[in-house]
């Protein structure tokens, strides 16, 4: 039965390493094959023929006295034979001539085939000109001046010599026609040693290759196989401590965040346990009393009073308000809460839970003072604004302190931005815990107390509505001295006609 794609393990990364490191070694042989056995003759041609009009170059800045010994040096480094003649007075001269290789031609050509090379070379712009067509015929060779004279001639095309010529002028002003005569492609012999000598390098470049294939795949896969093992270990919010991998960045990298990932799972989970811990705290003593005092009601005669009934309904109502702000958190979480800007005055909405807060406590003894400046206009989510301002109301009520004092301020910083404070007196927060304050789930210890207004839920919420507005939040506090929280929204302006014009 065939496996579907779905069913297929992928290939270990060391396994395929492997196999790309030797399928690029291969092909660097199979190029190398192929440009030493199919262009060798090819190369041979193009190398050889520079590098004899650079010695033509060589002969044309060296005195005539001296171009017999510079001669001699060029045929033997070369291995061509060469003829230097001086053709100044209409008349060919010859200045030197070496011979290098049996089977030269220059040596032996007409007056008449001399003529064609020489007006073939300064037809030419740079005055060189190459041949490497001859033509047998009757035991001797003579030039064809292109491949087509084989086909109308009873000689043989036949290609085995190579013959540059170039017209120089001397230093002495005189003018030079060099011919330069060599084999038109490298000795069989060579060519065999080359093949041979690239066979036995094959397959030691082929051994090398997969050791080293081996090695530097088993070299990168195995830290990657490191960070496999310790990432199964993230689930339950570990990760081995002691594990570095510093020879490549990115897995350093990859490893740093793993841990990261690892130390930020443990903390959730941590808090997520004394979440339901607090949250278990906070909806016993509800229960409590909604059952203690109906139990009351029920089996004593004359206790079914306006009184308890309001107990039980102001418990039902922090029962649904702790569900209420679970469920907010949990969709904000997921993304399923929606963002819809409006343009609304922060002032009036804070006047107006103001004064529903001042109705609610009275009876308390809190006093709430206010600083608002009135018609600051922002552009936000109403109903998101409306639960931030209330949480962070509900927490400075709270932990009030002795003096049960919250101070309510509203203002318009420099930089054009509207900014919401609430002051309270109460125990203030220590240092250490300032950063996790608005956490997910986080709860100071010294501050776990009952909840006088909210669910205790409040600061998570806080964070996430302003962080879904993008606005800037934070708290000032000292032990002792109470805390101010605060957060700041960008200015609207107050008539709707002054909006600044689109461009």
């Amino acid at each position: 039965m065939k496996k579907s794609c779905k069913d297929r393990r992928p290939a270990p990364l060391r396994g395929k390493l492997f196999r790309y490191f030797l399928l690029f070694s291969l092909l660097i042989l199979l190029l190398l094959s192929v440009f030493q056995v199919l262009f060798v003759d090819r190369f041979y041609l193009v190398i050889t023929e520079n590098r004899l009009r650079e010695a033509a170059d060589i002969l044309a800045i060296t005195p005539l006295e001296k171009i017999e010994e510079a001669a001699k040096k060029i045929s033997e480094k070369n291995s061509a034979c060469l003829t230097v003649y001086d053709i100044s007075d209409s008349r060919a001269t010859v200045l030197a001539g070496e011979d290098a290789d049996i089977g030269c031609v220059i040596h032996s050509i007409s007056t008449r085939q001399l003529n064609e090379l020489y007006q073939r070379a300064s037809d030419r712009k740079d005055g060189t000109y190459t041949t490497d067509y001859l033509l047998y015929d009757a035991g001797y060779y003579r030039f064809a001046w292109d491949s087509a004279m084989g086909t109308r001639d009873n000689a043989t095309l036949i290609g085995e010599r190579l013959v540059v010529s170039c017209i120089k002028t001397s230093v002495g002003g005189k003018t030079l026609f060099l011919l330069f005569d060599c084999p038109y492609a490298p000795s069989a012999a060579t060519v065999h040693v080359l093949r041979v000598q690239l066979a036995v390098l094959s397959l030691a470049m082929i051994a090398v290759s997969a050791v080293l294939a081996f090695l530097i795949s088993r070299r990168v896969s195995r830290p990657l196989s490191y960070l496999n093992i310790a990432a199964r270990h993230l689930p339950k919010g570990n990760y081995p401590k002691d594990y570095r991998e510093d020879d490549y960045r990115e897995v350093a990298e990859l490893s740093g965040t793993l841990a990261e990932a690892a130390e930020e799972i443990g903390k959730v989970d941590r808090f997520q346990k004394e979440l339901i811990a607090n949250i278990s705290h906070d909806l016993r003593t509800p229960l409590t009393m909604i059952s203690g005092y109906a139990e009351l009601m029920r089996d004593i005669p004359g206790e079914n009073k306006p009184e308890n009934m309001q107990i039980i309904i102001n418990e039902v109502h922090r029962l649904s308000s702790m569900v209420e702000d679970l469920v907010s958190i949990s969709r904000f979480q997921s993304g399923a809460e929606q963002t819809c800007p409006t343009r609304f005055s922060l002032s009036e909405l804070t006047e107006e839970l103001l004064t529903g807060y001042r109705e609610l406590t009275s009876l308390s003894g809190y006093r709430f003072l206010s600083e608002i400046t009135p018609d600051l206009f922002v552009t936000a989510d109403k109903k998101q604004i409306t639960a931030v301002v209330r949480n962070l109301v509900n927490n400075a009520t709270n932990y009030a302190g002795e003096d049960k004092t919250v101070i309510l301020r509203l203002f318009t910083t420099p930089t054009g931005q509207v900014r919401f404070e609430v002051e309270d007196h109460g125990i203030g927060i220590e240092e250490k815990e300032i950063p996790h304050i608005f956490e997910r789930y986080y709860r100071s210890e010294s501050n776990h107390v009952r909840s006088v207004v909210g669910s205790g839920l409040g600061l998570s919420i806080v964070r996430s509505v302003l962080e879904s507005h993008r606005a800037a939040y934070g708290v000032k506090s000292r032990p002792g001295e109470g805390s101010v929280f605060w957060f700041e929204l960008p200015k609207a302006p107050a008539d709707p006609g002054a909006l600044p014009a689109q461009g």
